[in-house]
């Protein structure tokens, strides 16, 4: 009886701990597609009906940027990181319906020498790259998830968890695979450098297709919760939202791009009414100037070259 008795209030103290954790563990939540300010009034950007074209508790479709033509988008990845280093476990989720076919970088991520450390491939057979500050994996090395599509022509929910050393996908809320990432044991990734959205530094690839979501969590585990906490089956209502837009925006009635005569397109006039938005195209920001001032940096010297990609980095801060 005294043991059952000790037992039990081991589990109440247990259960007690569990549920009173400090509110600082709360995850740390970076909307990519909102840091680099993705836009519909970008040229070759246009907003579609997304993952649902009819979703409970909603009066319109899921929205979804489509892109059209080769746009490229980038900001310093501190950016992403103003208040905190790069996580060292962590998930990384999209929501995407690429050109089918296609195999392309959605999301890369440079150090200030211009390495590649982070890169999130939509093909088939996709690469996960992650390489830390000692280069640890090498490219040979990087994990490779075979047997799997994600450029078919449909929309997919692809959320990977990085934990330890391994990498773990999960497809359209399925878990597909867990493979070693070889990674050294006390990692780094910079913020240092740039994170550019579409392609990578020198590719002549780029992203074209629809997005609703690309979020990166500094927890392991939200990638096996990504159907439930972030972007749900169509009969629930959507918890987050990457992109909003007021209410006229959107034209009333109708079914999106499945028998909707408007495919789920935002009303352009309705657009153009809105206050305080001006076009963006051609008009390149701090992000963009950076890019370019590394493309050049990288074709003049050889990426080996110590500093030489710093000394851009700081010549584009101060302009």
């Amino acid at each position: 009886m005294e043991h059952r008795l000790l037992w039990t209030l081991m589990h109440q103290t247990w259960l007690l701990l569990l549920v009173t954790r400090p509110a600082s563990t709360a995850v740390k939540l970076v909307d990519v597609l909102k840091v680099l300010e993705l836009s519909e009034d970008m040229d070759g950007v246009s907003l579609e009906a997304g993952l649902c074209t009819s979703r409970s508790g909603q009066d319109v479709s899921d929205l979804s940027f489509k892109i059209d033509k080769k746009i490229q988008l980038s900001a310093p990845t501190m950016q992403l990181f103003p208040d905190s280093t790069f996580p060292v476990d962590f998930s990384l989720m999209t929501t995407v319906r690429p050109v089918k076919g296609s195999q392309v970088f959605l999301f890369s991520l440079y150090d200030p020498q211009g390495t590649q450390q982070l890169g999130l491939e939509l093909a088939r057979s996709p690469v996960f790259l992650y390489e830390d500050h000692e280069g640890r994996p090498t490219p040979d090395m990087y994990p490779t998830f075979r047997r799997v599509s994600l450029t078919d022509g449909k929309w997919h929910r692809v959320a990977y968890s990085v934990e330890g050393a391994s990498v773990t996908l999960y497809l359209d809320c399925v878990k597909v695979d867990t493979l070693d990432l070889l990674r050294g044991p006390d990692p780094h990734v910079s913020t240092e450098g740039v994170s550019v959205f579409g392609t990578r530094l020198l590719d002549e690839a780029v992203f074209e297709g629809e997005i609703q979501q690309l979020l990166m969590v500094d927890d392991p585990r939200a990638a096996e919760t990504y159907c439930q906490d972030y972007i749900p089956d169509c009969d629930r209502a959507l918890p987050y939202n990457s992109i909003l837009v007021e209410p006229e925006e959107v034209r009333p009635g109708g079914e999106a791009r499945q028998g909707r005569p408007d495919g789920g397109r935002v009303d352009e006039e309705a657009r153009l009414r809105r206050p305080g938005r001006e076009a963006r195209q051609g008009r390149p920001g701090r992000g963009e100037a950076f890019l370019a001032a590394l493309l050049t940096a990288r074709r003049r010297c050889s990426v080996s070259t110590p500093g030489a990609i710093d000394v851009i980095w700081l010549t584009v801060q101060r302009g």
